[in-house]
């Protein structure tokens, strides 16, 4: 799933990612590109996968660009301020065993702007590093 915005910047990080494997066709995958992540909480339940793969723009005082699998356990309400619904509270609603998420270091999510060059050139990256994951 990709989380994010295409209006605010590197916030569209996510989406782009899975944008970008739409030529990866697996009939036991499901991409979702989103910004709002708790519209979707039933349709995973529903689909059951034995993984959640999240991507989603943060601030966790790297460079721009850079990303990596943040730990579940370190995600808490403050993480993410994007969202309506805390992550954690999807990630629990979602009913999946195994949830890895990825966090992209964002430089600007300012509305209107467009994705930096930093967040741009990591995309590639990102989409190995989903594929190897799945």
């Amino acid at each position: 799933m990709g989380v994010g915005s295409e209006f605010r910047g590197d916030d569209s990080v996510g989406p782009e990612v899975i944008k970008s494997m739409v030529n990866m066709r697996a009939k036991n995958v499901l991409f979702i590109a989103t910004q709002m992540p708790e519209n979707f909480v039933s349709k995973i339940a529903d689909f059951r996968p034995d993984q959640l793969i999240v991507i989603d723009s943060a601030d966790f005082g790297a460079r721009p660009g850079e990303f990596r699998i943040v730990d579940k356990k370190l995600i808490d309400s403050t993480f993410l301020s994007t969202h309506h619904l805390p992550l954690t509270v999807f990630m629990k609603e979602s009913g999946c065993k195994k949830i890895v998420f990825i966090a992209v270091q964002y430089k600007t999510a300012r509305f209107g702007s467009r994705m930096s060059t930093e967040v741009k050139s990591s995309v590639d990256e990102i989409k190995k590093l989903v594929e190897t994951l799945i």
